[in-house]
């Protein structure tokens, strides 16, 4: 038998894994659903989450793969650590007051296509929507210090820091006027397959391309002067880097944490100015990759 639950204003009681509830309504007194009240409820298909609700706790939602659709919280501030894990159903969430998002919070939630969310948020990356591999569009709504391009698959900051391109594929541009690729930008995007970089690009941050296998090549632009931590860790199909900076960008000494972090791809050439060879082997960090560097031809 299965059943629908009307929780109770002045009552709270948890249903973890219970596997016959397909339902919940949660009334207006409610502004806190606690931890795990619901994880492991595969069968609940039905939740109604009312404007008084502000706070979704950790694991609250942990493991609901019969929750469909799409997912509005038009008052949550707080959605807590893997809330939301392998919610395999919903297709798309609505979060227009959003302050924090916790780890994993939507992992595994592979339908989601689109989330809207405000453009005041304090922090947005793409560890707010890990292992979401169908997420395609970010729609931002008021004003603050973020923004999108390209019909909502690029968010930036400030109009020149790119901060994330969620499930990037194929041939991407970043457009001119983008003077910092953000951390962990491109995290495991292992549908993209090439990459044009801006004349104005001067910093890449920790990880941008992290675990982007389809990448073969890449260039830096002549601006770069500073590449971070394993900037293209993960990336092991390269053959080709190229940069055109006179100048080696500033560079990780220690290796593993270098260009390719613990293990370089094998086979691959770094290319860089014909009078700045030298200056390349001899720099810190790319002094790690002196046998594979040599000239622009």
């Amino acid at each position: 038998m299965s059943y629908f639950i009307i929780i109770n204003s002045d009552t709270w009681e948890e249903y973890t894994g219970c596997a016959t509830l397909v339902g919940i309504t949660i009334p207006n007194t409610i502004q806190v659903i606690e931890e795990y009240a619901f994880a492991g409820c595969a069968s609940l298909a039905s939740v109604t989450i009312p404007a008084s609700v502000t706070k979704i706790d950790d694991y609250v939602f942990y493991g609901c793969t019969g929750i469909t659709g799409s997912i509005n919280l038009p008052s949550v501030s707080q959605i807590g650590s893997y809330a939301f894990y392998n919610c395999v159903g919903i297709t798309s969430v609505t979060i227009p007051v959003i302050y924090s998002i916790g780890y994993n919070a939507f992992q595994g939630c592979t339908s989601i296509t689109q989330v809207e969310m405000p453009a005041s948020k304090s922090f947005i990356s793409e560890g707010d929507f890990r292992g979401c591999t169908s997420l395609r569009k970010i729609i931002l709504t008021g004003t603050g210090s973020y923004s999108t391009i390209a019909d909502g698959s690029m968010v930036l900051k400030d109009n020149t820091e790119l901060v994330w391109v969620p499930n990037a594929s194929g041939n991407i541009v970043v457009p001119e006027g983008i003077t910092v690729i953000g951390g962990n930008a491109f995290f495991q995007c292992v549908n993209l397959t090439r990459i044009e970089l801006p004349t104005t690009l001067t910093t890449l941050s920790n990880q941008p391309f992290y675990g982007c296998t389809g990448l073969t090549e890449i260039t830096f632009p002549q601006n770069v002067t500073a590449i971070g931590r394993n900037a293209l860790g993960g990336c092991n199909n390269l053959t080709l880097v190229t940069s055109l900076a006179t100048t080696p960008p500033a560079l990780a000494a220690d290796e593993m944490s270098g260009l390719f972090g613990w293990q370089t791809p094998a086979g691959v050439q770094i290319k860089v100015p014909s009078g700045s060879v030298g200056a390349y082997k001899a720099a810190d960090g790319w002094s790690n990759y002196a046998d594979k560097i040599s000239a622009i031809e």
